[in-house]
C-alpha cells in the first residue's frame, strides 16, 4: 500500500487542484441590480408565504431602561475577549485593576463584588444581580459573575426565566450550552454566535443564526418598538434551494457576494457550474475521471495481491497440516527403532541419530510454521521462554555442531552466561546459515560477541546479495533465484527475533546478517 500512495495522493492534489482553478480562481462575481431584484423577491415570497415559530418583542423582554444597555449596541464584546475565562469571576488578581474602575458610575457596585470573589465579603445581597447597574465595568454582566462563580449550577426555571434578562445577549449561548434548552423566548436568542450576537446588538433587520432568521418587523405607530420575527432556517434554505443563490451568516472574515444586514448571499454551486468556462469544466472533469482510474486501479492491484496471499497461506495452512501425520508415525517409529537401537551397528546408529535429529527439526519447523499461521490473531508470534544460559559458546557449538566443517566460527574470548531462549534462538541461526551455505559463497562466518548486556551473532559470506535492503529481504513469500523453498525462512527469523525482544540486521558488503538481543529475562 506504501507504495502506491504517492500516486494516490498526486491523483487527489490534481483533482483538488483542477477543481479549485475550474470553480474559484477567477474574479470575485459582484451582485448585479438583477440579483438584488431577484434576491429581495426571494426574500418578499419567502415571508409572504411561511409563519413564524415566534414573534420576539425584545423590549418586552428588557423593559427596564437600565437592561435596554444588555442588548444595545452601546456594549459590544470585542471578538478576541474570552468572557468564559474572565478573572473577574474568579479570585485571581485581586483588586489588580480596581483603581482603573474608580472613573466608573457603577464603581460601588463593582467594588463589592471585587469583595465578594476575593473573599473579603461572605455573600451578595439577595437582590445585588436585580439592581443596576447590571454590567460589570469589564462589560459582563453580573449575573453572568455569579453564574460562573456559581459553578454554572441550573436555578429552578421561574427563578432562571427572572434572571435571564439581565445577561447581556452575547452570554445567553454559554448559558445555554451549560444548562441546556433554556425556558421561554430566551431559547432563540441563545441560538446567536458571535457574529450574528453582533448583528443583533447593531439593530440589524435580517439575522441569521446556526438554525433561526430573524426577521425585524416594522410598526408605524411605535417606531421604537424592537419586534423579530423569527423562522426556520432549513425551510429557508430549502425554499431557496431552487434558485441561483445559497445564505449564510454574514462573517465579517469572509467575502460575500451580497452582504445584506446580517446575511450573506452567494451565487449556489449550479450557478457557479453555469458561469464557469467550458475548458476548465472539461479540466474538472478529467481530473475526477483520473482519480477514480487511479483508485480504482490501486484497488484492483490491492485485491490481487490479497487474493495471491491468500493462496500462498491456504498453501502453507495444508502443508503444515499434512505434514503432521508422517510426522507422528516417524516419531512412532523412531521410538520402536530406539528401543533395540544397541543391536544395530556403529554405521547405523549413528545414521540413526542424524535421522532422528531431522525428524525433530522437521517437528519443530512444522509447529512454527503453525504459530507463524496464526500470528495475525495474536499479539505475539511465539512463545518465548527465556533462561540462563551457562555458557554462550557450548551453546552456539551444540547449534551449529552440523556445520563444523563448513563454517568459520569465532566464539567469545571469555566465555559468560546470558539470558536467551536456547530453542527459537537455535533455530533462527541456524537458518541464517542454512542461508549463507545455500546462497552464498565461501568463507561463511559466524562471529559472537557481547558489549556489556547486549549479545550479538553476525552470520556472513561472501556473496552477492541481489536485494538491497533487510524490508525486501523479510518480506513473506520472497525468494533468491536459486531457493526452492517457501521463501518464510528470513521473514519468520526476523518476526521470531523481535518476539525475543532483539533486532535483525542486514549488510549487504559483504553479506551479513546481525542478530542482537538484550539479556534481561
Amino acid at each position: 500500500m506504501k507504495s502506491y500512495a504517492p500516486l494516490l495522493l498526486l491523483a487527489i492534489l490534481l483533482s483538488f487542484g483542477s477543481g479549485y482553478y475550474a470553480l474559484f480562481i477567477q474574479e470575485d462575481p459582484v451582485a448585479t441590480e438583477e440579483d438584488v431584484s431577484r434576491i429581495n423577491f426571494i426574500k418578499s415570497k419567502y415571508f409572504r408565504t411561511h409563519t413564524p415559530e415566534v414573534s420576539i418583542n425584545v423590549n418586552q423582554l428588557y423593559p427596564r431602561q437600565n437592561q435596554r444597555k444588555l442588548y444595545r449596541p452601546l456594549n459590544i464584546f470585542n471578538n478576541s475577549y474570552d468572557i468564559k475565562n474572565s478573572l473577574y469571576s474568579t479570585s485571581q488578581d485581586c483588586f489588580k485593576h480596581i483603581n482603573g474602575m474608580i472613573n466608573f458610575s457603577s464603581f460601588e457596585k463593582a467594588y463589592i463584588w471585587e469583595e465578594f470573589r476575593c473573599g473579603k465579603r461572605k455573600k451578595l445581597s439577595k437582590n445585588f444581580v436585580y439592581k443596576p447597574p447590571f454590567l460589570h465595568p469589564s462589560g459582563v454582566s453580573y449575573a453572568y459573575l455569579v453564574f460562573l462563580a456559581s459553578n454554572q449550577k441550573r436555578p429552578k426555571d421561574k427563578v432562571l426565566l427572572n434572571v435571564l434578562p439581565l445577561f447581556h445577549i452575547s452570554e445567553l449561548n454559554d448559558v445555554q450550552r451549560s444548562l441546556g434548552k433554556l425556558p421561554g423566548q430566551f431559547t432563540y436568542l441563545a441560538d446567536m454566535e458571535d457574529d450574528s450576537a453582533n448583528h443583533f446588538l447593531r439593530g440589524r433587520k435580517l439575522i441569521l443564526t446556526r438554525n433561526y432568521l430573524f426577521y425585524k418587523t416594522s410598526n408605524f405607530f411605535n417606531l421604537f418598538e424592537n419586534v423579530y420575527k423569527v423562522y426556520d432556517r432549513r425551510k429557508l434554505e430549502q425554499f431557496i434551494r431552487t434558485s441561483n443563490y445559497k445564505v449564510d451568516i454574514n462573517h465579517t472574515e469572509r467575502s460575500c457576494f451580497y452582504r445584506d444586514d446580517g446575511l450573506c448571499w452567494d451565487y449556489s454551486l449550479r450557478k457557479i457550474l453555469s458561469l464557469t468556462s467550458k475548458p476548465k469544466l472539461i479540466v474538472l472533469g478529467m481530473s475526477v475521471i483520473i482519480v477514480f482510474l487511479v483508485v480504482w486501479q490501486i484497488f484492483t492491484k490491492l485485491k490481487a495481491q490479497k487474493f495471491e496471499d491468500d493462496k500462498r497461506r491456504l498453501a502453507l495452512q495444508v502443508l503444515t497440516h499434512e505434514f503432521r501425520t508422517p510426522i507422528t508415525s516417524l516419531l512412532l517409529s523412531m521410538e520402536n527403532i530406539n528401543r533395540h537401537i544397541d543391536k544395530l551397528d556403529d554405521n547405523l546408529q549413528e545414521d540413526f541419530l542424524r535421522m532422528s535429529s531431522d525428524i525433530y527439526r522437521l517437528q519443530r519447523l512444522t509447529e512454527m510454521s503453525r504459530n507463524y499461521l496464526k500470528s495475525d490473531n495474536q499479539k505475539q508470534l511465539v512463545g518465548i521462554n527465556k533462561q540462563v544460559t551457562p555458557s554462550v559458546n557450548l551453546f552456539i557449538e551444540s547449534v551449529l555442531e552440523p556445520y563444523f566443517e563448513k563454517v568459520e566460527l569465532e566464539l567469545l574470548a571469555e566465555d559468560r552466561e546470558f539470558c536467551l531462549d536456547e530453542y527459537w534462538l537455535g533455530i533462527c541461526l541456524k537458518n541464517l546459515v542454512e542461508n549463507a551455505l545455500f546462497h552464498g559463497s565461501d568463507p561463511v562466518k559466524v562471529k559472537v560477541s557481547i558489549n556489556k548486556d547486549r549479545l550479538r551473532i553476525d552470520v556472513s559470506d561472501a556473496g552477492n546479495c541481489s536485494f538491497d535492503s533487510l524490508d525486501q529481504l523479510t518480506k513473506p513469500f520472497v525468494k533468491g533465484n536459486k531457493s526452492s523453498g517457501t521463501g518464510l525462512g528470513l521473514n519468520i527469523v526476523k518476526n521470531v527475533v523481535e518476539a525475543m525482544g532483539g533486532s535483525l540486521s542486514f549488510n549487504k558488503q559483504p553479506t551479513t546478517f546481525s542478530i542482537g538481543l538484550k539479556g534481561a529475562v
